[in-house]
């Protein structure tokens, strides 16, 4: 199979395929990284909140109020939030969704050369004779060079 012999609406579909599964998994990734991110902001928010000293220690803030800490960790988190978002639009504009589908067409090139690469190194079946199929009988003339031989019928 040579180059020009590929298929490429089937490397185009499978690279489109792929191009879609990786941006699905990109936006779980990022749906559940915002998820996470809203969590653990949350739950150190409400510890600072309910008056604890060591959370109010780790807040630094030069005050005694923990609302004041727990407002800037809420808007850390939702700036996080954003940033997340953010990447996912990055991925679904030009500029990401080019790089991804370079990416993807060169893997998928890749895999068919390998294919096409080791289709051609495969050794060639032997028949039953322990000789190719192709191959006739040859035998060395008295000048020696190689004559074929008539296959010889055995009774």
């Amino acid at each position: 199979m040579l180059l020009g012999d590929m298929d490429y609406q089937e490397l185009n579909a499978r690279v489109e395929i792929t191009l879609k599964k990786r941006k699905m998994l990109v936006r779980y990734v990022l749906f559940g990284t915002s998820i996470f991110m809203f969590i653990v902001f949350s739950v150190l928010a409400w510890v600072m909140v309910s008056g604890s000293t060591a959370a109010a220690e780790l807040s630094n803030t030069g005050t005694d109020d923990p609302i004041l800490g727990a407002m800037i960790l809420f808007i850390v988190g939702w700036l996080t939030t954003l940033f997340f978002d953010g990447l996912g639009l990055v991925i679904d504009t030009g500029m990401g969704d080019k790089q991804m589908r370079s990416q993807i067409l060169t893997e998928q090139l890749g895999q068919n050369l390998m294919e096409m690469v080791q289709a051609s190194a495969e050794k060639p079946k032997r028949d039953a004779d322990g000789l190719d199929a192709d191959a006739q009988a040859m035998e060395i003339s008295d000048d020696g060079e190689l004559i074929p031989v008539e296959k010889r019928q055995q009774s």
